[in-house]
């Protein structure tokens, strides 16, 4: 793109913007009744060439003496003027109003400004995806995977158990046949297991009865300081995996966007693996047991009677 400069590592430096327009967005007490927008305003902001930031970007993305109940209509703001000028180093408070746009693209857009170097997860302790081999934990379609290439990921395997919906991602180029793997984690092939750096579980949605299982796999599958960028809808949800969770991990958790409905990706949850204590060896221990009581006994009951 012209007058971007690049790196060594071929990735664009951040560039200086030039300012182009100022507006004084914030609702201080004197200027309580300022006029809104005007449409001609508008049209000005959307001329912008790419990479030119407008000065009243900064006055929106301001949060200080913002006035109760007028935060979100500011930040919203903020978010549709980043999106419409592709600012670097934007963190979205919310989805992007953005109606041209797939549903899809917008979330992904919105997920890679808070989970980038300096962004919303380093903050919470997350050591980033430059250099790492990742696992994409219900991937899909494959619809984050190149964002997880984006951000610097080494290597990025999806596993997912619907075979069709992996092969999207494979036709498409997002996943060769070697970094398509049609299974659950729990039936990850064995020489996987303790070579991933980061797994990435989005929208965690799970039956209760697997999740104390699928903690313990999760587990097993990082290497030693391996660490888990997840995200959870509903509240709920999240405070049912705790007890699952922290014998095993150290958690962060951060809402995302100011909206109060269950937003898809609304909570992000960073886990750091902890150290293989006697506590968590039995644990996976006992797990090995239940499972081998429950096949045991699952053929037990399909044996026809004599």
């Amino acid at each position: 793109m012209e007058g971007l400069t690049y790196t060594d590592s071929g990735r664009p430096e951040r560039p200086e913007f030039k300012v182009i327009k100022k507006i004084d967005a914030r609702p201080k007490a004197e200027n309580k009744n300022r006029p809104q927008e005007t449409k001609k305003e508008d049209r000005l902001l959307a001329e912008t060439p790419i990479l030119e930031i407008p000065d009243d970007y900064e006055a929106f993305k301001d949060e200080d003496n913002e006035e109760p109940g007028e935060l979100y209509e500011y930040t919203e703001q903020a978010d549709r003027l980043a999106l419409t000028h592709n600012i670097p180093g934007h963190e979205f408070s919310d989805y992007p109003p953005a109606p041209n746009r797939d549903f899809v693209e917008v979330m992904r857009i919105a997920l890679e400004s808070r989970l980038r170097p300096g962004a919303t997860a380093e903050r919470m302790g997350f050591a980033g995806f430059d250099g790492k081999t990742v696992v994409d934990v219900g991937t899909r379609d494959g619809r984050y995977v190149q964002m997880f290439t984006d951000l610097g990921a080494k290597e990025v395997y999806g596993v997912d158990p619907d075979k069709e919906e992996l092969e999207k991602a494979v036709n498409q180029g997002l996943l060769d046949e070697r970094h398509a793997l049609t299974c659950t984690l729990q039936d990850l092939p064995k020489e996987k297991m303790g070579t991933f750096e980061v797994a990435t579980v989005f929208h965690f949605n799970m039956p209760i009865p697997e999740q104390k299982g699928f903690f313990i796999k999760l587990y097993e599958s990082l290497t030693k300081n391996g660490q888990v960028v997840m995200t959870v809808a509903e509240d709920k949800t999240l405070q049912n995996i705790i007890r699952f969770i922290e014998p095993l991990f150290s958690m962060q958790v951060e809402n995302l966007w100011n909206r109060h409905e269950d937003y898809p990706h609304k909570n992000l949850v960073i886990l750091t693996k902890k150290p293989l204590g006697f506590k968590i060896k039995l644990r996976i221990l006992l797990l090995s047991g239940e499972r081998f009581l429950h096949s045991v006994l699952s053929k037990i009951s399909k044996a026809p009677l004599k």
